[in-house]
């Protein structure tokens, strides 16, 4: 017969293993579940008028869209938007941390294209790179936004959503380093679907880049995308084994 002493040094091993077990799938779970970033606004399709020429612009930054963690001014690498003639003005945010909302303000009706790149950052052996992008369709204009801005991994519009309804496909582009990303998974989300980390649509480019979503819902959705590839270079970090790219582009439907 086993002793008590021994009886409960099997206990504690189990109890050990067990916690061992569950430390390791918390981890795989994280690794798997990898922040996004996003861009926000308060009005995606804003008028323009003597009164009314501006619209506020804020990040997300997790998983639960429309809004979850915080970020820092020093976290992002470039926060900016793009005019309808392809001019650029950077956005200030009015704190240094949290949703870092900022005021865009536009001269001018047309479709504009809000930048947001996060730095580089390593946890355990995996670089983390994120982008995002969105449509603001001013004054309900439907101009061109299938012209790629340059980030490393990008969601390109290949119609501008504002031209769309509840119903339709939005047909995207996805791109690595300015090619086409064959087979990508890409997912999509609208705001009010899911506070579970669920998508409400899931497809896969095709051999040429190309996904079409379809807006099962109107108001603001996200679209995005992950991709991984080895970290040879180990640029941010000398530990660092992967290089893992995440990006999003938001708009409004209407």
């Amino acid at each position: 017969m086993l002793s008590i002493k021994k009886v409960n040094v099997l206990k504690g091993l189990r109890v050990f293993m067990f916690y061992g077990m569950l430390a390791a799938l918390l981890s795989m779970l994280t690794e798997v579940q990898a922040h996004t970033l996003w861009v926000n606004a308060t009005d995606f399709t804003p008028a323009l008028s003597e009164r009314s020429k501006s619209t506020n612009i804020f990040l997300g930054w997790g998983h639960d869209f429309p809004v979850q963690d915080f970020l820092k001014t020093s976290d992002m690498k470039d926060y900016y938007f793009v005019t309808p003639e392809g001019g650029k003005k950077d956005l200030t945010p009015m704190a240094q941390e949290g949703f870092l909302e900022t005021k865009m303000e536009y001269t001018k009706e047309g479709s504009h294209l809000v930048i947001a790149n996060k730095k580089a950052y390593t946890r355990g052996k995996v670089t983390r790179i994120a982008f995002a992008k969105a449509i603001i369709n001013v004054d309900q204009s439907t101009g061109d936004v299938s012209k790629p801005v340059g980030q490393e991994l990008e969601i390109v519009p290949l119609k501008n959503p504002g031209l769309l309804r509840m119903g339709e496909y939005v047909p995207v582009k996805v791109l690595f380093n300015g090619e086409p990303l064959p087979y990508a998974e890409v997912l999509a989300t609208y705001a009010g679907f899911s506070t579970d980390r669920a998508s409400a649509y899931v497809v896969h480019a095709d051999k040429e880049g190309i996904a079409k979503i379809r807006l099962i819902k109107d108001g603001d959705w996200k679209i995005e995308l992950k991709h991984e590839i080895p970290d040879t270079q180990k640029e941010t970090d000398p530990e660092s084994e992967t290089l893992r790219y995440i990006s999003s582009l938001t708009f409004e439907v209407r």
